[in-house]
C-alpha cells in the first residue's frame, strides 16, 4: 500500500514538472525571442526612437488585456465547471466570440486616432498598436484554450512559434531599413496580427468538431459576467507592468525612458517565469473537489514559487555584476543596472503571488486580485513620483518594487480571510 501510493505520488511529481517544463519553454521561448528583439533594437536604434517602439509595446499589451478582458482565464475556469463539463468547447466558442466584439471598438477608436492624430505619436505607431492589440489577444487566446485541455506541450509549441517569426521579420525590416522605423513598427504588428487570426480560426474549427451546440447569448453573458474580473485585473498588470515607462514620459525623460526600457526588456525573463507558472497550476486548481484541498494546494505552490524565485535572485546577481561590461559601445544604457534590480524584484513577487491569484479563481472571488491590483497601482505610482522626478530611471523601478512589496501583504491577508470564509462556510465532505 505504502509502495503503490509512493508511487502514484511520484508519477503525479513527474507529470507536473514535466507540464510546468513546457509551459516554461514556451514562455522562455516567447520571452528570449521577444528580449532578443529589444535588445537588438535597442543596441542599433536610436535611443529616442527606441524609447517610442518600447512604449508602443507596452501599449499594446495594455490594449491587448482589454480586447482579451479576462475570456482566457475564465474559460479555463467556466471549462470545469460541473454543469458545463460535458460540453466544455461551448466555452471555448464563446471566448472567441467575446474577442471578436471586443475587437471592434479598439479598431473604431484606433481609426479615429489615426485620423485626428495624437501628439509625439506618428500615424505608424498608432498603426501598430491597432493591429498588435488585437492579434496579440487572440494569439494568446490560442495558446489557453490547449492550456484548459491539459495539452501543455502543443501550447508551448504554439507559444514559442509567432514570436520567433516575428523575431526574423523585424530584425529584416531594421536592417532593409534602418533609418525608416515605420517598417520596424508595422512588421512587428502585422506579424503577430496574421499569426492571431490564424489561430483563431484553427481554434474555431477544433471547437467546432468537438461539439455540435453553439454557445448562447447566456453562456456569453456569463463568461463575460465571471471573466470581467480577471480581465480588469489583466489589465491593470499590464498597466502596473509600464507604469515607469508611462511615468518616465510623462517627465519628460526621453533618455531614462530608453534605460528603463532596455532594464524592462531583461527582466521580462522573470515575467514569463510567472506566467508559466501561474498557467500551469490554475488548470490544476480548478479540477480541485474540495475547498479543504486548496489551502495545502496553494502551500505547496508557494514553496515552490520560493525554489523559482531562489533561481530568479542568483540570475540577477549575475545579470546585473557582468553584463555592464558589455556595454562599452552604447554607453548611454550602462545605468540599466539600478532599474533592473527594482524591476526583477517586481516580476519575483508577482511569482510569490501567483497561487494566491489562483486561490482566488478557484473561489470565483477573482475581483479580489483586482483589488490587490489596483492597491499596487496606486503604492507604485505614490513611490514613483517620489523617487523618480529625482532618480529618474532607477527612481521608477525602485518604485515597482517598493510597491509590489507592500500591496502583496494586503493582498495576501484578503485571500487568507477568504479561504477561511468559505471553508467555514461549506460542511466538510463526509
Amino acid at each position: 500500500m505504502i509502495l503503490r501510493a509512493s508511487s502514484s505520488l511520484a508519477k503525479t511529481i513527474r507529470r507536473r514538472s514535466r507540464d510546468l517544463a513546457w509551459t516554461l519553454f514556451g514562455k522562455f521561448a516567447m520571452t528570449g525571442a521577444n528580449s532578443a528583439l529589444m535588445l537588438f533594437l535597442g543596441w542599433f536604434m536610436n535611443i529616442e526612437a527606441y524609447g517610442l517602439f518600447a512604449t508602443a509595446v507596452g501599449v499594446q499589451l495594455l490594449v491587448s488585456r482589454m480586447v482579451m478582458l479576462g475570456v482566457d482565464q475564465g474559460m479555463i475556469r467556466l471549462y470545469t465547471v460541473e454543469d458545463l463539463r460535458d460540453r466544455p468547447e461551448r466555452v471555448v466558442q464563446a471566448g472567441l466570440r467575446s474577442m471578436g466584439l471586443l475587437s471592434i471598438p479598439v479598431v473604431l477608436l484606433g481609426g479615429a486616432a489615426l485620423l485626428v492624430g495624437v501628439q509625439d505619436w506618428p500615424w505608424f505607431s498608432l498603426a501598430a498598436v491597432i493591429m498588435g492589440s488585437v492579434g496579440l489577444a487572440m494569439f494568446d487566446y490560442a495558446v489557453c484554450t490547449r492550456l484548459a485541455r491539459l495539452r501543455y506541450r502543443r501550447a508551448a509549441l504554439v507559444q514559442a512559434s509567432m514570436p520567433a517569426v516575428r523575431l526574423i521579420l523585424t530584425v529584416g525590416a531594421f536592417w532593409i531599413a534602418p533609418e525608416r522605423p515605420a517598417a520596424v513598427f508595422l512588421v512587428y504588428a502585422a506579424s503577430v496580427l496574421l499569426f492571431g487570426l490564424t489561430l483563431s480560426l484553427r481554434t474555431a474549427q477544433q471547437a467546432a468538431g468537438r461539439t455540435e451546440d453553439r454557445p448562447d447569448r447566456k453562456l456569453l453573458f456569463r463568461l463575460i459576467s465571471y471573466s470581467k474580473w480577471p480581465g480588469l485585473c489583466d489589465v491593470a498588470m499590464m498597466a502596473c507592468l509600464q507604469q515607469g515607462l508611462f511615468l518616465l514620459s510623462y517627465l519628460d525623460r526621453e533618455a531614462d525612458r530608453g534605460v528603463y526600457g532596455f532594464a524592462l526588456t531583461l527582466s521580462m525573463g522573470f515575467f514569463a517565469i510567472f506566467l508559466a507558472y501561474y498557467q500551469t497550476i490554475l488548470p490544476r486548481a480548478a479540477r480541485l473537489d474540495r475547498i479543504e484541498e486548496l489551502p495545502p494546494f496553494v502551500l505547496k505552490c508557494v514553496l515552490a514559487a520560493l525554489l523559482l524565485v531562489f533561481g530568479c535572485v542568483i540570475l540577477t546577481v549575475l545579470i546585473g555584476m557582468f553584463l555592464p561590461g558589455f556595454m562599452e559601445y552604447k554607453p548611454e544604457l550602462r545605468g540599466f543596472a539600478a532599474p533592473f534590480y527594482g524591476l526583477a524584484a517586481f516580476m519575483m513577487l508577482l511569482i510569490m503571488e501567483a497561487p494566491l491569484t489562483v486561490a482566488c479563481q478557484y473561489l470565483l472571488l477573482p475581483q479580489l486580485a483586482l483589488v490587490g491590483m489596483t492597491v499596487r497601482i496606486g503604492l507604485v505610482a505614490y513611490f514613483g513620483f517620489r523617487l523618480a522626478p529625482q532618480y529618474g530611471a532607477a527612481g521608477a523601478g525602485a518604485a515597482q518594487a517598493a510597491g509590489a512589496a507592500t500591496s502583496l501583504l494586503l493582498y495576501a491577508a484578503l485571500v487568507a480571510l477568504a479561504v477561511r470564509r468559505r471553508i467555514r462556510s461549506e460542511p466538510c465532505a463526509g
